[in-house]
């Protein structure tokens, strides 16, 4: 199976991005939204295999175990940052999707914004010290949709099945850690459009990097996401 996922790989790596370097139309569950620019194959029984250009991504840490607290947390520091607490207190334009990193007995929580096209090139740093901006590189993540709330406990059913469809293919991935994806406001009660995300790993790993200052944006630290 690890053959099949490297031709996948590399009829994803040969296939045009929506986004990439010409700023096409975004797929329609972005809500006409910046999303991260990506191509992608279908793996079949519902699930894609998705290829991501490296990107700028704001990110931050929360310590706490309940995963609705901490997001309350998380998403107050990410926006804050969007709405200008930054250098040059730029007001950035909101993005999609926002994006959870779930591990196996959590004890804190990660929680990612993607930079919009227009601050791609150069990114504000934040003014917080618990707010990071970062250069992420490129990366393969088998991926699954679902509607309604992500709410945990589907989270975790979606993530289980998602996770139980790719061993059964012999697909090699990060099983310490996904991600959840959401697209669409709180207040948009129907039509739904979330995510899961697995990483491939099956593609060589880039080396990590040395943690970065707090507030800076360095050229290319890991944090396993897109």
């Amino acid at each position: 199976m690890h053959r099949m996922a490297t031709v996948l790989c590399a009829i994803v790596a040969g296939m045009a991005l929506w986004g990439g370097g010409v700023r096409a139309d975004p797929p329609p569950f972005c809500n006409g939204l910046d999303c991260p620019a990506f191509s992608n194959v279908s793996a079949g029984d519902g699930v894609e295999l998705r290829s991501y250009d490296p990107a700028f991504w704001v990110h931050t840490n929360v310590n706490e175990s309940d995963v609705n607290k901490a997001k309350g947390k998380g998403l107050t520091r990410l926006d804050r940052y969007f709405f200008g607490y930054n250098d040059g207190d730029h007001y950035i334009p909101a993005t999609a999707p926002i994006v959870t990193e779930m591990k196996t007995n959590a004890t804190s929580y990660e929680f990612f914004y993607f930079i919009p096209f227009e601050y791609q090139e150069s990114p504000p740093v934040p003014s917080s010290p618990d707010v990071f901006v970062d250069d992420l590189p490129a990366a393969n993540f088998y991926v699954s949709t679902f509607g309604g709330y992500a709410e945990p406990e589907l989270v975790a059913l979606e993530a289980q099945t998602l996770l139980s469809k790719l061993k059964a293919t012999g697909a090699t991935v990060d099983e310490c850690r996904y991600y959840v994806a959401e697209y669409d406001s709180p207040f948009q009660t129907t039509d739904r459009h979330n995510e899961i995300w697995y990483r491939d790993v099956a593609a060589p790993a880039p080396a990590p990097q040395p943690s970065p200052a707090p507030g800076t944006a360095t050229a290319a630290t890991v944090v396993t996401v897109v």
